[in-house]
């Protein structure tokens, strides 16, 4: 039996954090302009698979030209 040196309140604060920690590259995605809504979808999913994939998001999502 693993024992943990966290309270439980300090487990339930480490486990919303690590939560939040994994939401935040999707919520980032789904307000940037960068992409259409098609493609923004296809990386707030992939980002929710795989975390990194909002790295690739960052150097890869076409700049939208203003008009």
């Amino acid at each position: 039996m693993l024992m943990s040196s966290l309270s439980p309140l300090g487990e339930v604060i480490s486990i919303l954090l690590t939560i939040f920690i994994w939401l935040l590259p999707a919520a980032l995605i789904s307000r940037f302009g960068r992409t259409e809504e098609n493609e923004k979808v296809a990386w707030v999913v992939g980002t929710l698979v795989f975390w990194p994939v909002w790295i690739a998001y960052l150097l890869l999502a076409p700049i939208k030209k203003k008009r």
